[in-house]
């Protein structure tokens, strides 16, 4: 401090030391003579920030003895005044940007969710939206790493990143905090985590209400950083959202078994009511997927073709009784009535999501090759593939079977028409496929029980995979 400051102040008896080092009082301050009985004080500005001196000097006249002394103290309190009064405003830049940052995480939830919500649609595949939640997964929380391990009818591990997941991973990690409150994620950071090759991870499982369903995780954050209460937020928004959807799903599937077995009750009842028809859908559906599996059709295809020969003639419940059953010729009004079985078929079957891959074989069925068929007049391969294999094996039924007007023909004449029709009213290569097997056909339609209830079982359980996308 300058001779005169010290002079002054002893003369004075003001302690501009204790002053200049009280709380409060910036480090920048400086109170120097600039002139004989002018004091300069150096004060900060608030929005210099507590440490940094503003330009210029305030000059305080000398007079007064007791006055320099007393006009110092008073702008040392005013800076203490200024700087408190800064880091409140500080205090309140602090709370601002710890809002800022809740508002965001909650943002980055929300858009997540929906993103999420947006992917979730009612007939996608539980396994195909769990690919993408992996994805959203690891994106949105900026780790090197993610999974979900789900368990029961769609059991699997999915993965995206590092492959630090595997099914034994998750069931040690998970059975190991078997006491941890599973209502918010697991965080596990540093010697927390003990899973070889990550420095951290989080665990949270996929249930709603008492329905568990299995577990998603993250792993490593990004450049090393450490996972917390963010990365664990938005792994519960996947876990619950793919929980909904699960659960959405398992409902779903059970709406449409309950469909499919009032509509296959339906055939049956269908076919009780002519001893002439009786187990004719059944016939129909065994000697198509013999056909077609003659002509190299694949397995998911197959199943196709048997419950569409099994629902062909659904349409037939909305015909009249006195139509059905007529003895004798029908006239052109009564087959006009005959013909809408197909579109009836189509347009009872075609809302239920699960059967719509069976239903070209169940409206086109009565197409013929050269054009001439119904109800839409389709030729050659506009008809499809699964409609021409069904054409020749209804035929086949139909021609072998008892009717009231006439005995079933012998095989000897079926396979004469069928020569007689090749390549006009059926397929070339479907009706060459059934001569290939023709001994096989013949054996399998005098005994459709034998692998009726086999192939049955098998086409619904597909059926009721595809109604989730499969």
């Amino acid at each position: 401090m300058p001779a005169a400051l010290s002079a002054h102040a002893g003369r004075t008896g003001l302690n501009l030391a204790l002053h200049l080092t009280d709380p409060g009082v910036p480090h920048a301050l400086a109170v120097r003579e600039v002139a004989p009985g002018v004091l300069g004080v150096n004060l900060p500005l608030p929005e210099a920030g507590p440490d940094a001196a503003a330009a210029g000097l305030l000059p305080i006249a000398g007079g007064v003895a007791g006055e320099p002394a007393d006009a110092v103290a008073r702008l040392l309190a005013l800076s203490g005044a200024q700087v408190a009064a800064q880091r409140r405003a500080d205090g309140q830049q602090a709370s601002l940007e710890d809002l800022t940052e809740q508002l965001s995480r909650c943002y980055e939830e929300l858009a997540l969710y929906h993103r999420l919500t947006g992917l979730m649609q009612i007939t996608r595949d539980p396994a195909a939206f769990a690919r993408e939640c992996v994805t959203q997964t690891r994106s949105s929380t900026g780790v090197d790493a993610a999974a979900i391990l789900l368990e029961g009818e769609d059991a699997g591990l999915l993965s995206d990143g590092l492959p630090l997941f595997n099914d034994v991973r998750v069931d040690r990690i998970t059975r190991a905090a078997e006491n941890h409150d599973w209502t918010r994620p697991l965080v596990l950071n540093g010697p927390a985590c003990t899973l070889r090759g990550a420095a951290s991870v989080a665990f949270a499982p996929v249930r709603q209400g008492s329905t568990h369903y299995g577990w998603i995780a993250c792993g490593n954050g990004l450049d090393g950083e450490e996972l917390g209460s963010v990365e664990g937020s938005l792994l519960q928004v996947v876990a619950t959202v793919l929980a909904t959807h699960l659960r959405n799903q398992g409902l779903f599937r059970e709406k449409e078994q309950m469909m499919l077995e009032f509509v296959l009750g339906l055939v049956q009842t269908l076919d009780a009511r002519d001893r002439y028809t009786r187990g004719h859908s059944e016939r129909v559906a065994v000697v198509a997927h013999r056909l077609a599996r003659q002509l190299g059709l694949k397995p998911a295809e197959l199943d196709n073709i048997y419950l569409s020969g099994l629902l062909h003639d659904i349409g037939k419940v909305g015909i009249d009784d006195g139509v059905l059953r007529k003895p004798g010729k029908l006239t052109d009004q009564e087959f006009d009535q005959i013909k809408r079985h197909p579109v009836i078929g189509y347009d009872i079957l075609v809302g239920i999501s699960g059967l719509s891959e069976i239903l070209p074989g169940v409206r086109s069925h009565h197409e013929n090759y050269d054009g001439t068929g119904y109800p839409d007049q389709l030729a050659g391969t506009d008809i499809p593939e699964m409609a021409r294999i069904m054409a020749v094996a209804d035929a086949y039924d139909a021609m072998g079977s008892d009717r009231p007007y006439r005995d079933g023909m012998p095989v000897e004449r079926i396979e004469k028409i069928f020569r007689e029709g090749r390549g006009t009213q059926w397929d070339a290569e479907v009706m060459d496929a059934y001569f290939a097997c023709s001994e096989e056909v013949r054996t399998i339609w005098s005994s459709p029980n034998d692998s009726a209830a086999r192939l049955a079982a098998r086409a619904k359980r597909r059926i009721s995979g595809s109604s989730s996308g499969r």
